[in-house]
């Protein structure tokens, strides 16, 4: 009797241990896979991190580098001469200026305080507009334009008011410099244009 007594405490103390440790061994593989998945979701945000950055500081750089090329750009406009700046100017109120070398034309042009004035003319007759333009250090705007369509008429010009950028017309120049280059002999400068300009307006 004695012997069943021992052999049963003998068993249960067994039983006890295999229960505490498969509950240490639980115990431990779960506090093993919460440390795997918090180190698996800090290294995912560092990931996401790095990546949202990378991407911030490369979007950042190009609109630098766009910025950078855009002012060259506009710097290298501002350098051209006068005369190219004024015919360039003309090509957006009056088609006649693009005529290659402006051949058959000339551009009379002068300024007054922040206004341009120009006008395209072939040497003889009437409609000849004269046009009024003002810049910015981005655009050229036209503002308005009259000409006389007859001995004894005048009629406003008609134009399109859209601002030009002044990079677009660098590159319009770049792309038939020769053309620019040869025809900007054809342009004078007249200081008498913007009375030209009001005589006519007072007729309409």
């Amino acid at each position: 009797m004695k012997f069943i007594i021992i052999f049963l405490g003998v068993l249960l103390l067994g039983g006890c241990s295999k229960k505490e440790v498969e509950e240490v061994q639980t115990k431990n593989t779960s506090d093993a896979k919460t440390t795997v998945s918090t180190s698996k979701t800090a290294s995912e945000s560092t990931g996401k991190s790095s990546e949202q950055g990378a991407t911030t500081f490369s979007t950042v750089s190009e609109e630098e580098r766009q910025k950078k090329i855009y002012e060259e750009k506009i710097t290298q406009y501002n350098n051209l001469s006068e005369e190219i700046k004024v015919y360039l100017a003309a090509t957006t109120v009056d088609s006649r200026a693009e005529s290659p070398n402006l051949m058959g034309f000339s551009i009379y042009y002068t300024f007054e305080g922040d206004k341009l004035y120009v006008q395209v003319h072939s040497g003889a007759g009437v409609g000849h507009p004269i046009y009024v333009l003002q810049y910015d250090n981005d655009y050229i705007y036209p503002v308005e334009g009259v000409v006389n369509v007859s001995i004894d008429e005048t009629q406003v010009a008609e134009i399109n008011p859209a601002p030009v950028s002044k990079v677009d017309l660098l590159e319009k120049y770049l792309n038939s410099k020769n053309s620019y280059d040869n025809g900007v002999a054809n342009l004078e400068n007249i200081p008498d244009i913007p009375n030209w300009f009001n005589n006519m307006k007072s007729r309409l």
